[in-house]
């Protein structure tokens, strides 16, 4: 007796979400006749084969199938008794219930393809019939399968098959596939989205969960409808929505209810405890199944059980490894406990074996410390070390650190080490910096142990204490560098590339960790070899975290030394190197945009440096650690004071200042005060007091603070000195000859500047003309731009003489031309590191360009009349003869000229007289 209820398509329900997509996937079916929906138990198929017959209000066949279907004859019956009900024609070949064997069978279907095709020639045929076949996979009889192809091949093309499956059907489907014969939709078309997910919670289940909770349960069920709906309903009965999210996994009841009944006991006994086995690792393949479960075709059971989806994922296109859904592997991992599964901790040893001969050391550690073989974990553990601080993943050390009991961190090195960096990463400096120098106390006694006590601390007779020594100083001055803590005398980091081989993976950090306390001692030539060298050993290690770590200081070093060009090619070039590393996961990919803005900034490409300084912020900026922050803030004041923009720069000041005062309690830092950044705020607004008084005050008691930082105070002193027309000369000898020592060739041009300011407001013109001279011809042969275009107003009739006398003409006309673009006054100058220019306060009481300027002794008309006619190319005899005055008298009057403008030569004088308006 046939079950007419399976003949029915199961009632189709008002409020279902209208998954369009997969709706419009599935109308491919009347083009290719057969479409197959295949996915795992609770993913909606058959859910959507009703919405889209209800949607197209299509003719159908319904067939709902169990396992009593899979006798070949029972199967047909129920095919012909759901096309008799199109049609009373049908009804003889439906109404036989004796078996039949295979012969009369196959006639009896190609009886029914017959029908087909004359019913097809009727009034009464439909255009289009869908025959639903629904659960599929209840069906393993070959022969069936056999009759069903040749059904789908020769029944009539207005009829459409529609199968659902929990595993792939043997439906000839890799022929259909190549000749556009099959529409297929598979889990991961079925699976919901967040944004299906909340719409199915709110208009089904009326539950409103916030952004954070959907995304968590969306990626905890992985779309699976069951789970949501199931979550949904348990989501129902909880006051504390958030937190049960948090907690909800394959244990809830009525998922673990719904596993239990419609996956794990559908499957024969041996596949259960194959399944329980697996599940003792997070990812398996065909090799450690067999290690695991002794199934020696280990590979051949696990492709069975993903053809059938079985909740199991293929992780690679090889297929070779797999993992469980993760609320399935959840549900079988509670199951081991509550199961026969006694054997559980030798599963994971043997587990840990095998993972750690094949070279997977995390997933080795996993086993181990769930089975607390601590000093094995320590010993795997030391194994991660090196790619952990190649590729800064301060996660991966906290989560390793994390496996362990405190106590047995506390007494192994390299352990003790992952858990600074997790404090670090966690701007947590106090106590990374107590577990780094417990780490350092072990390793220092560890030098005079023997071998057997070596490996109780997780470490082995080869490795070398002072490279671990090493890397746990330099994380200690780096918190040290954090915290604005004063260099600590034990903790120098000067010495330790003495101790470290080249060859050692950390050789690069030691040579990183002496560069940038050189840079802070102000030993910048020094810096660039230790820093260029430590780029060149990351880039042979490998080690894109230390690489960029040493771009951080090796950036500023090269702009201070004036090597722009070189400093944007080496950026360039690095970007290009670490493309293969998938650098964008790097803690300090940052680093990149930081070291090309400040070159931008330098060769006054602006648009650039705002787009790449602004991308970067957004997209890596709320990553910074405090520190870094601090850099980027300063960054971004000097940017925004190059383009001229007040408030921003005043915004940037504030934040910056935030940063500061919330993490740090010491000015320690290679950048200046605030309180200039502040006064040159002020100076932009022709306000020069502020700057004169923080003079006055560094004058009295300068800070005791890194050599750089002192350096770079010291010439905004000496500007505001020139501020004030008092002698700077003695002050700007001792910061020349303090750069002269490391060649730092922008502070040298700055030195040349003060002094041709001070020269110039003396009056002695000519002396200035000739040291400006000096300023553009290093500026421009070392790429400075920006350096020249921030003075402003003040170093215009520097710029006009030069041009006019044909000194580096194009250079400085190209310096003028930007000033005036940018606007006077151009009130500031950009930093790289330092803000070292308080120069504008001369800006603020400049004349326009075009303005009368008034020499301290101003020129007579008679030797006015000369200074014109010797502009007009005249001799001393022909203006002597055209004024009527003696040669002797001419040469007296070019003598007074010279001495009032400052000048030696007559080219040198008719360019002052120009910038003064008198010609």
């Amino acid at each position: 007796m046939l079950l007419q209820t399976k003949l029915f398509m199961p009632q189709h329900k008002e409020g279902l979400i209208h998954r369009k997509a997969l709706i419009d996937q599935l109308d491919d079916l009347f083009k290719t006749g057969l479409a197959i929906l295949c996915a795992p138990a609770g993913y909606g198929k058959t859910t959507l084969v009703t919405q889209w017959l209800h949607n197209k209000q299509l003719n159908h066949c319904w067939v709902s199938l169990d396992s009593r279907d899979n006798d070949a004859a029972v199967f047909w019956q129920y095919i012909t008794a759901a096309v008799a009900k199109l049609d009373e024609r049908f009804c003889n070949l439906s109404n036989k219930t004796t078996p039949l064997d295979t012969v009369d069978l196959n006639t009896k279907i190609d009886a029914l393809i017959t029908a087909l095709i004359d019913f097809s020639r009727t009034w009464k045929s439909p255009n289009q019939l869908a025959l639903v076949l629904d659960d599929y996979h209840v069906i393993s009889n070959p022969v069936i399968h056999a009759q069903l192809n040749h059904f789908i091949n020769y029944a009539p093309d207005w009829i459409k098959f529609i199968v659902t499956a929990r595993h792939e059907p043997e439906l000839d489907l890799p022929r259909r596939r190549v000749r556009h014969q099959v529409t297929e939709i598979n889990s991961q078309n079925l699976r919901f989205s967040m944004t299906e997910c909340q719409h199915f919670l709110s208009s089904r289940l009326a539950i409103d969960l916030s952004e954070t909770s959907l995304a968590m349960l969306h990626q905890k069920t992985e779309g699976w409808i069951a789970a949501v709906q199931l979550a949904g309903l348990s989501l129902q009965r909880k006051l504390e929505k958030d937190q049960f999210i948090k907690s909800f996994s394959g244990k809830e009841t009525l998922l673990s209810s719904y596993l239990m009944s419609e996956i794990f006991e559908l499957q024969p006994e041996y596949i259960q405890l194959f399944l329980l086995k697996l599940a003792t690792v997070p990812r398996f393949c065909g090799e450690l199944a067999e290690e695991l479960t002794g199934h020696n075709k280990s590979q051949e059971l696990i492709s069975t059980l993903l053809n059938q989806n079985l909740l199991i994922v293929s992780l690679d296109n090889e297929g070779r490894w797999f993992r469980f859904h993760d609320l399935f592997r959840e549900w079988l991992e509670n199951q081991q406990q509550r199961s026969a599964l006694t054997d559980l901790p030798v599963l994971r040893e043997k587990a840990a074996r095998w993972l750690e001969k094949e070279g997977f050391i995390f997933e080795a550690l996993d086993q181990v410390t769930k089975i607390n073989q601590w000093q094995w974990g320590s010993r795997l553990s030391g194994l991660l070390l090196p790619d952990l601080t190649r590729n800064g993943e301060f996660t991966m050390a906290a989560s390793i650190a994390n496996k362990f009991p405190d106590d047995v961190v506390q007494s192994q090195p390299k352990l003790c080490f992952m858990r600074a960096l997790d404090y670090y990463s966690r701007e947590q400096y106090l106590e990374a910096r107590q577990y780094a120098e417990c780490a350092e106390q072990i390793l220092k006694k560890a030098a005079h142990y023997p071998q057997q006590s070596l490996a109780d601390i997780g470490l082995t007779a080869e490795e070398n204490l002072n490279d671990l020594t090493a890397i746990c100083l330099i994380l200690i001055r780096q918190i040290d560098r954090c915290t604005g803590k004063p260099d600590s005398g034990p903790h120098q980091t000067s010495d330790l590339h003495l101790k470290v081989s080249s060859s050692s993976d950390v050789y690069g950090w030691t040579l990183f960790g002496l560069g940038a306390e050189q840079f802070a001692n102000n030993e910048l030539q020094a810096a660039k070899e230790n820093l260029l060298t430590s780029v060149q050993v990351s880039k042979q290690k490998n080690d894109p975290f230390c690489l960029l770590s040493a771009l951080s200081w090796l950036a500023p070093t090269l702009y201070h030394l004036g090597e722009i060009k070189a400093g944007l090619s080496l950026v360039d070039e690095l970007t290009e190197w670490l493309t293969p590393f998938n650098p964008e996961a790097l803690p300090n990919y940052i680093t990149l945009d930081y070291a090309r803005v400040i070159f931008y900034i330098e060769v006054n490409k602006l648009d650039e440096a705002k787009r790449c300084h602004y991308q970067a912020k957004e997209k890596w900026g709320h990553n910074l650690e405090p520190l870094n922050q601090l850099y980027w803030m300063f960054q971004e004041f000097q940017l925004n004071i190059a383009l001229k923009d007040s408030d921003a720069a005043i915004k940037a000041l504030d934040e910056l200042e935030h940063i500061y005062s919330r993490h740090f309690k010491v000015w320690q830092f290679v950048i200046p005060s605030i309180d200039i950044f502040r006064a040159l705020i002020q100076l932009v607004h022709g306000k020069k007091t502020p700057i004169c008084e923080w003079a006055d005050k560094f004058e009295a008691s300068p800070p005791a603070t890194n050599q750089f930082r002192f350096e770079e105070e010291r010439i905004v002193q000496a500007r505001a000195l020139v501020l004030q027309e008092r002698d700077c000369k003695d002050l700007v000898e001792s910061i020349r000859g303090n750069a002269a020592q490391n060649n730092i060739v922008k502070r040298l041009i700055i030195c040349d500047l003060l002094d041709a300011y001070s020269l110039g407001s003396q009056g002695d013109i000519g002396r200035a003309i000739e040291l400006f001279q000096k300023v553009l011809t290093q500026a421009s042969e070392h790429g400075f731009v920006r350096l020249l275009v921030s003075e402003g107003e003040p170093v215009v009739p520097l710029l006009e003489a030069s041009i006019q006398l044909g000194i580096h003409a194009p250079y400085a006309q190209m310096i003028l031309d930007q000033i005036n673009q940018a606007g006077v006054p151009a009130n500031s100058n950009d930093l790289a590191y330092a803000d070292d220019d308080a120069n504008h306060a001369k800006g603020s009481e400049a004349k326009a360009p075009n303005e009368q300027k008034s020499l301290v002794d101003p020129l007579s008309v008679r030797e006015i009349q000369v200074l014109k006619l010797i502009d007009e190319g005249n001799s001393n005899k022909v203006i002597a003869a055209t004024l009527s005055v003696a040669p002797t008298t001419i040469k007296s009057h070019i003598r007074n000229i010279y001495s009032k403008l400052g000048v030696h030569r007559r080219t040198q004088a008719l360019a002052i007289a120009r910038s003064y308006n008198i010609l």
